[in-house]
């Protein structure tokens, strides 16, 4: 079976849809791996549950893996459901309101506790693991702690955790830091097509791309997002000065949203 692991959503619903059309063009029957930060952010998070509940009934093979702002809107959508009139006072806000008002609180909180019960998803038939965040090289994946696994992010300075990793632990997909166009990382001896790590948050939410990657034939899928372009993104520099290009996506296409 083919699988697509699926970048950050952040609660961009029309991108998500104009994604799967094209998904759906290369294998209707293709494995959906979402790599976490499903719901938070953007504006359609209610399309993100709608089109996932959607595709499970289309007996579609969908895997979530667990995001540091799922463990962000549990809490928040849990309090929504169990006080209705409360207001968040949070930048949540949105988030609560569009799901409420599509009456999907409880579907975007299964959704949510699904994700959170699964810190990493090893494709079969690969030596490839999804996860959101990271690892530490030096501890290795079985050694790193979960919470390291969601949330590692290095700061804008800082070196980021991938250009320490020698491979012992096969090719690793992660999402949790934008850039504007997934980074890629050879295999350090120089001789393996195969890379260790890709990152695939484009940063859709914020007017960058959302980005599909198929391990098994190192390829991206993506479309450009409907959001506004933030200066921060536009202005963001990579965290390793030797390696600033890395491979980004050849067949990558502009295309029009649809839906």
């Amino acid at each position: 079976m083919r699988t697509f692991v699926i970048g950050d959503l952040h609660g961009c619903g029309s991108e998500l849809i104009a994604l799967l059309n094209r998904l759906d063009r290369e294998d209707p029957t293709a494995r959906l791996v979402f790599v976490g930060d499903l719901l938070t952010k953007g504006p359609e998070p209610e399309v993100v549950v709608e089109e996932l509940l959607a595709r499970r009934v289309e007996q579609r093979e969908i895997v979530l893996v667990c995001g540091n702002h799922e463990i962000k809107i549990r809490k928040k959508i849990k309090r929504a459901i169990e006080r209705p009139l409360e207001e968040d006072e949070s930048n949540h806000q949105h988030t609560i309101d569009a799901l409420r008002d599509a009456d999907l609180l409880h579907e975007a909180l299964d959704l949510v506790e699904e994700a959170m019960c699964r810190v990493s998803y090893a494709i079969p038939g690969e030596r490839c693991t999804v996860i959101h965040g990271g690892i530490d090289p030096q501890l290795g994946f079985a050694l790193t702690p979960d919470a390291y696994k969601i949330s590692v992010k290095a700061e804008e300075d800082d070196r980021d955790w991938w250009w320490d990793y020698d491979g012992r632990d096969g090719l690793i997909v992660v999402g949790h830091k934008p850039f504007h166009k997934p980074v890629v990382v050879p295999h350090p001896d120089g001789r393996r097509s195969r890379p260790i790590v890709v990152n695939i948050d484009t940063g859709c939410a914020y007017g960058g791309r959302l980005t599909a990657y198929e391990p098994d034939r190192d390829r991206f899928l993506s479309v450009p997002s409907a959001q506004p372009t933030q200066s921060w993104f536009v202005n963001r520099k990579h965290s390793s000065p030797e390696m600033d290009a890395p491979r980004g996506a050849s067949d990558v296409q502009d295309q029009k949203l649809s839906g």
